[in-house]
């Protein structure tokens, strides 16, 4: 995909996605269509990671009712939680 003139990878443009805000049935339906490929879930994981949207990335996917891989959405629900819990302190 492009954007601006940059070709960008589909993990980053489904990461992109993950943080429209407001949920909507249209960014649950573009997150679907996008996650619908073969897509590397480490690589989006760790770009979630350095951008520190894990919470939006992991919440996102569960309302659209996407299903990932076990390691990968494990890995996404222990860094939300860890987020959760350094903003309650």
């Amino acid at each position: 995909m492009k954007v601006f003139g940059r070709i960008i990878s589909d993990e980053f443009g489904l990461l992109a996605a993950c943080c429209r805000w407001p949920a909507s049935v249209a960014r649950n339906e573009d997150l679907a269509a996008r996650s619908a490929g073969p897509l590397d879930w480490d690589q989006f994981v760790a770009l979630a990671r350095r951008h520190r949207v894990e919470g939006l990335a992991q919440r996102a996917l569960k309302e659209a009712g996407i299903t990932i891989p076990p390691a990968p959405a494990a890995a996404l629900a222990a860094r939300a939680a860890d987020i959760a819990v350094q903003n309650l302190v």
